[in-house]
């Protein structure tokens, strides 16, 4: 039971039912010395504030000089389960801190709590860490907003707490969902990838010709080279890089619904599994919104900042005509439209996700 709470900046006091009934007590104790002049009494009512007086001493001490550290994967994804390591430092150099327990504002964001929150003692110069896994259920930019030591030592009369503030501009940035998906190649008008036929590095023979001073020895083929008594290189087909487009619309002609906000979701987390699996199928990828546009790029830090974008991209009601962003227009699109039927007219290879084909993929329903 809370009675009482007192805030001093970065430190509150907040008296326990203990507490209470030790200032109730020392209240009647004090009244009865007054009135009786019984000098007992007056001994009694020293201790007891001699008592309220170390409790406050003795717990500002064990919640001085402590520090929190939090370590998480680089990669958080909605619905999965990660491992989040906190450690407490106590720099303090004689004196150990006891009775410590610490919450974390990043659990209002995840779900469960951190387990095993509570350190009995932390002795000096030294740090103890636990492990805990937390999930969070929703993609999302979360602002971090710190974390609280509290203690009731030594007597349990106040519980003491100290708030230590984040560094600004700290946040946990949590990806959509990635589901597997596969290469639209197989069933769908798309195509993700062309060749050609020009000389270059690849790996299909272009052609034979005679050797030229300066070439490179290693492109020699010495059969040839041997069977017409001259040397002659080979030359291969060069691959054209694999390009693709994807993007996800983000406007509503109207008023998005609660199941249109629904269908949004999922158009998020399909835009995030196609985009996955086309940058780990080595493809060259740009991907827009209808504000946003990012240019071609690979690898896991494009990745990266497609998942962050989409982990904060909302839905927005567009009264007018919807806006139409630039994006490549030379290779395949993969669009994705949750919240309206898109008219897009594309003059190159492309797939439109519309919303009721959205809501008919088996991604969400177990299958």
């Amino acid at each position: 039971m809370r009675v009482l709470k007192l805030s001093i900046k970065s430190k509150s006091l907040i008296v326990t039912s203990l507490g209470v009934r030790f200032i109730l007590m020392m209240m009647a104790v004090g009244i009865a010395a007054v009135n009786t002049g019984n000098n007992l009494l007056y001994l009694i009512l020293a201790m007891m504030l001699s008592l309220m007086v170390i409790s406050g001493v003795l717990s500002d001490t064990s919640l001085y000089r402590l520090r929190y550290g939090r370590e998480l994967p680089s990669a958080i994804y909605a619905g999965q389960p990660v491992n989040m390591i906190l450690t407490v430092f106590n720099d303090k150099k004689i004196i150990p801190a006891f009775s410590l327990l610490i919450e974390d504002s990043l659990e209002k964001y995840s779900e469960g709590s951190i387990k095993d929150k509570y350190f009995f003692k932390l002795p000096p110069a030294t740090s103890q860490k636990r492990s805990s896994r937390i999930t969070f259920e929703k993609r999302g930019v979360y602002p971090l907003q710190g974390v609280s030591f509290a203690t009731r030592f030594p007597f349990g009369i106040f519980t003491k707490i100290r708030k230590e503030e984040e560094s600004p501009g700290s946040e946990i940035v949590v990806f959509p969902r990635i589901f597997k998906v596969s290469s639209l190649n197989e069933r769908e008008t798309l195509v993700g990838s062309h060749f050609s036929t020009r000389k270059g590095q690849g790996i299909s023979l272009y052609q034979f010709r005679p050797y030229h001073h300066g070439e490179d020895a290693r492109s020699i083929h010495w059969k040839t080279s041997a069977r017409k008594q001259k040397l002659i290189v080979r030359e291969y087909e060069e691959e054209k890089e694999k390009k693709i487009s994807i993007g996800i619309s983000n406007s509503a002609p109207i008023p998005p619904s609660n199941d249109d906000l629904i269908r949004f979701e999922k158009g998020i987390e399909l835009a995030a599994s196609y985009v996955s699996f086309y940058l780990k199928e080595g493809y060259q990828l740009a991907f827009f919104t209808d504000e946003t546009v990012l240019p071609l790029g690979m690898g896991a830090a494009h990745l990266k900042e497609i998942l962050t974008l989409l982990a904060s991209l909302k839905a927005v009601h567009q009264s007018g005509p919807l806006p139409r962003s630039t994006h490549p227009t030379e290779i395949p699109v993969l669009l994705i439209s949750p919240l309206s039927q898109n008219q897009f007219n594309f003059k190159n290879d492309v797939k439109i996700f519309q919303p009721d084909e959205i809501d008919r993929l088996v991604y969400w329903s177990g299958e």
